[in-house]
C-alpha cells in the first residue's frame, strides 16, 4: 500500500517525522545547553566566563560584533570587559579593554543599565544623541546596535551591546542573546565580585611598594618653584623609571589642550621628539572627542593605551592623531593619561615607546596613576609658590621624617631585638620567597635546620634570665659563624633558632647541623663567674617539591623532636 492509496497514513507518517525532527532538535538544544552550563560552572574566573560568552555571541547570525561592560566595584562606572569587532579592527580591541563609562554621563548604554531595560539603537537616529555611542558605532562602521541589560531581578550589573552592519539586529539573534545572558548573569555577578575582591587585595599589597616612590617624588616636587621645573621633573621621572622613550605634557588653555613639554630619553630619539614638537608648535587640540584620543582622555578623565601603534594605522582617527603618528614615523606603544587635580582632569600625559612595544605591569599602572594624580596639584603649587613657601618647607621636613621613620620601623619589625637576628616574620617571608626560587631551579636543594638550646628553662632557673639572655646572644653569634653567607639565620622563638640553607641537600644540611652541635658542645658558655656547658638539639629536613612551607617546617620540627627525645645534643633528619 503506497501513499497514493492511503493518503491519511502518509500524512500521519509525515506528521510523525516532523514531531521526531522537532524532538531531536529540542534534545540537541538541551544537550548543548547542558554542556554550556557545565562549562559555565567550571569557569575559574571572570575572564574565562567572558570568553565563553564571547564565543556564543560571536556565533549569532547577523551580529557583527558585541561589547560587554560590567559595573565596577564602587558601582560608579560601566567598565568594558570585552569587545569583539570585525578583523579590520583587531588593533583597537585592547584600547577599549577596561575603558570606563561614568554612570552620571548621558549615554544610551548607561541609560539601558540604569533603567534595566533593552534599548535598540540605530546610527541614523543617534546623530544628536548625548554620549559617545554614536561616535563608536560610526568608527566601527556599524549601522545599528541593541543594548541588553545583564539583569539580576530589578537591578542590572552590566550591559551587552550587540552590533550589526544591517539595519537592525535580527530577532532570532536577539532572542538567543537574551537566553545566553539569562544563563550567564548569576555566574558573571559572582565572578565579577570575586575579581573586585582580588583587585582590592592586590591594591593593598602594592600600596607599601608604591609609597616609597610616591613620597620621594612628593619631596622632590615640593622643592620646585616653577611649572617649567615641574615639567622637567615629570619627564625625568618617567624616562628614568619606566621603559618609555618620549614623555609629553599637555595642559588646558581655555577650550584647548596645548603641548607644553616633550622630552626624549635618548639622544637617538631627539630627532623624533623635535619632529613632534614642530608639528604641535602652532597646533593644539580642541576640547572635543572628535578631535582625537588626547581630548577624549581629558574629557572622560580616563586613560587610553595602544599596545602597538602599528595595529591602528589603518583605523579611522582624527587628522591630528594621524598627523602626530606620521611625525613620529613608526611609534610602538602609546599611553595617554589624564593629569588630575582633586580628581578632575587638568592636563594630559603622553608616554610613548619608539623601539619596541612594552607591556604594563600592575605595579607600573599603580605608581603611574598615583603620580598623575599628584602632578596636577604640583603644577598648581608651583604657580602659587610665593604663598605656600613656608608650607612647602614643613611638608618637605615632614616627608623626610616620615620616610626615616618608615625605614626605622621596617628595620625594627624585621629584627629580633635581643640577638640581632631576623625574627619569625622575616623567616616566614624569606622561606616563601626561597621556596618559589627553588621551584624554578629544584636541582640544587633547599634545606632547613631547627636548633633548640637543651634544658634552657633549667639554665634560666639556675643562673637567671640575664645569663640566659647572654647565652641566646652567644648562640646567635655561633650560629652565624657556622652558616654560609647565603644562609639565613633567624630566631624562631624562645630558645629555638632556624637556619634556611639554599643550594643545600640533606647531607650538606646534616654536616652544617653537626658543625653547629660541635661549636656549642666544645666551648662552654659564660654564666656569671663560671663557664657552663650548653648543648643543642638539631632537626634537619630537605624541601620536597610541591609540599609547601607549612609541611616543610613541620617535618623539620619532627626531626628536632626526635633529636630531643633521643637524648639531646644530637642531629636528626626527616
Amino acid at each position: 500500500m503506497d501513499k497514493a492509496t492511503n493518503p491519511r497514513l502518509a500524512a500521519q507518517l509525515e506528521e510523525l517525522r516532523g514531531q521526531l525532527n522537532r524532538s531531536e532538535a529540542r534534545l540537541s538544544d538541551a544537550v548543548h545547553q547542558t554542556e554550556l552550563l557545565r562549562q559555565i560552572s567550571e569557569a575559574p574566573n571572570l575572564d574565562h566566563l567572558l570568553r565563553l560568552l564571547d564565543t556564543r555571541l560571536a556565533a549569532l547570525a547577523g551580529v557583527d560584533g558585541h561589547l560587554i561592560a560590567l559595573l565596577d566595584s564602587e558601582r560608579d562606572n560601566l567598565v568594558c570587559e570585552s569587545l569583539q569587532l570585525p578583523d579590520e579592527f583587531h588593533g583597537v580591541l585592547s584600547t577599549y579593554r577596561r575603558l570606563s563609562f561614568p554612570l552620571n554621563a548621558e549615554d544610551p548604554a548607561v541609560d539601558c543599565l540604569l533603567k534595566n531595560r533593552p534599548r535598540p539603537l540605530r546610527l541614523a537616529e543617534l546623530e544628536n544623541a548625548p554620549g559617545t555611542t554614536a561616535t563608536r558605532l560610526a568608527r566601527w562602521r556599524m549601522e545599528a546596535a541593541y543594548c541588553l541589560p545583564i539583569a539580576l531581578g530589578e537591578r542590572a550589573i552590566g550591559i551587552a551591546m550587540l552590533l550589526t552592519r544591517q539595519a537592525t539586529v535580527p530577532p532570532p539573534a536577539l532572542a538567543q542573546a537574551e537566553e545566553l545572558l539569562r544563563l550567564f548573569r548569576h555566574p558573571l555577578a559572582k565572578a565579577a565580585h570575586h575579581q573586585h575582591l582580588r583587585e582590592k587585595e592586590e591594591q593593598l599589597n602594592r600600596a607599601a611598594e608604591a609609597q616609597r616612590e610616591f613620597l620621594r617624588f612628593i619631596a622632590e616636587v615640593n622643592n620646585l618653584t616653577s611649572t617649567d621645573s615641574i615639567y622637567d621633573l615629570i619627564s625625568r621621572e618617567f624616562l628614568d623609571h619606566f621603559p618609555f622613550d618620549l614623555v609629553g605634557v599637555l595642559t588646558r588653555d581655555g577650550e584647548q589642550l596645548r603641548l607644553r613639554r616633550l622630552s626624549a630619553g635618548k639622544l637617538a630619539h631627539e630627532a623624533t621628539a623635535e619632529a613632534l614638537r614642530r608639528y604641535f608648535s602652532e597646533l593644539s587640540f580642541d576640547l572635543d572627542e572628535a578631535d582625537g584620543a588626547t581630548p577624549m582622555v581629558f574629557l572622560k578623565n580616563s586613560p587610553l593605551y595602544f599596545p602597538d601603534a602599528r595595529n591602528i594605522r589603518e583605523l579611522p582617527m582624527s587628522d591630528k592623531d594621524r598627523g602626530s603618528l606620521d611625525a613620529m614615523g613608526d611609534p610602538r606603544s602609546i599611553w595617554i593619561l589624564p593629569i588630575r587635580r582633586r580628581d578632575a582632569a587638568v592636563g594630559v600625559l603622553w608616554l610613548i615607546s619608539l623601539d619596541a612595544p612594552i607591556q604594563r605591569s600592575a605595579q607600573e599602572r599603580e605608581v603611574i596613576d598615583l603620580l598623575c594624580s599628584f602632578i596636577g596639584t604640583a603644577m598648581a603649587n608651583a604657580e602659587l609658590y610665593d604663598t605656600v613657601g613656608s608650607q612647602k618647607r614643613k611638608i618637605e621636613k615632614l616627608n623626610q621624617a616620615l620616610q626615616s621613620r618608615v625605614e626605622e620601623l621596617r628595620a625594627i619589625a624585621a629584627r629580633d631585638p635581643l640577638t640581632g637576628l631576623g625574627n619569625y616574620g622575616t623567616f616566614q617571608a624569606e622561606l616563601e620567597r626561597r621556596i618559589k626560587e627553588h621551584e624554578r631551579e629544584p636541582r640544587r636543594g633547599l634545606s632547613l635546620l631547627l636548633v633548640d638550646v637543651d634544658h634552657f628553662k633549667h639554665f634560666n632557673d639556675t643562673y637567671g634570665h640575664l645569663a640566659g639572655n647572654i647565652v641566646l646572644q652567644e648562640a646567635a653569634r655561633r650560629l652565624q659563624d657556622c652558616a654560609r653567607t647565603m644562609d639565613l639565620v633567624c630566631r624562631y622563638g624562645g630558645e629555638e633558632f632556624v637556619l634556611l640553607l639554599p643550594k643545600c641537600d640533606t647531607e650538606g644540611a646534616m654536616a652544617v647541623g653537626e658543625r653547629i652541635r660541635q661549636s656549642f658542645a666544645d666551648t662552654p658558655f659564660p654564666a656569671g663567674r663560671e663557664a657552663v656547658s650548653v648543648t643543642v638539639s638539631v632537626g634537619c629536613a630537605q624541601y620536597r617539591a610541591g609540599e609547601g612551607a607549612a609541611s616543610f617546617v613541620q617535618r623539620t620540627d619532627e626531626a628536632l623532636y626526635r633529636a630531643k627525645h633521643a637524648g639531646r645534643n644530637r642531629v636528626e633528619r626527616c
